[in-house]
């Protein structure tokens, strides 16, 4: 079994029963799977815009997702920003893959950050969205538990909440990869349902 296997395979047994209360960070911690922490971005004004218009540019997952992605690796000890093309093994077929992230310890951890806004989310890969392009299932699903996704809610800015889910707990609770604003609790308060 490749590394990358093993990787999966340990996600997959992590169970989602130890979700914490949601913990305020004030200094830089390491990102744990399943756990609720909430993040205040400050003052978001720049580029001659005020606060109150950068929050209406990020309220956008798009947008967001540019700032997030160098934020998180300030907050999350064991983020390193990678984002670059790989391809990674499973089951004896190569997937091409673009993480966000690499664990500091383990560059086999792989992971990809996503935007929550009041549209909801979606973790199906960029290249099976849109017009003229397939969901390719069997291909999506290795993808998806490959990698951990870091989800952003960015409804409340300048605060944050970031829950970090296994690719396999994101297909299980969500198995289309799409998520209604609906689904809020159901991924950044699961206790509560």
């Amino acid at each position: 079994m490749s590394e990358i296997n093993e990787v999966i395979e340990a996600f997959a047994n992590i169970e989602v029963n130890d979700i914490n209360d949601v913990n305020e960070l004030t200094e830089p911690t390491e990102l744990e799977l399943n756990k609720i922490y909430t993040i205040n971005l400050g003052d978001l004004s720049h580029a001659g815009l005020s606060h109150e218009e950068v929050k209406k540019v990020y309220k956008n997952g798009s947008p967001a997702s540019f700032i997030m992605e160098p934020v998180l690796p300030k907050w999350f000890n064991n983020l390193v920003y990678h984002n670059k093309k790989m391809r990674i093994n499973i089951d004896d077929e190569e997937i091409p893959i673009q993480p966000d992230y690499i664990d500091i310890n383990n560059e086999n951890i792989l992971y990809d950050q996503k935007s929550f806004n009041k549209n909801g989310g979606s973790f199906v890969r960029s290249k099976m969205k849109g017009c003229g392009r397939t969901k390719k299932e069997i291909e999506f699903q290795k993808w998806a538990k490959a990698q951990i996704f870091i989800w952003t809610d960015i409804c409340n800015l300048p605060e944050v909440k970031v829950i970090a889910l296994s690719g396999e707990e994101c297909l299980k609770r969500f198995p289309k990869g799409n998520i209604t604003y609906k689904k809020y609790d159901l991924l950044f308060n699961p206790n509560n349902n």
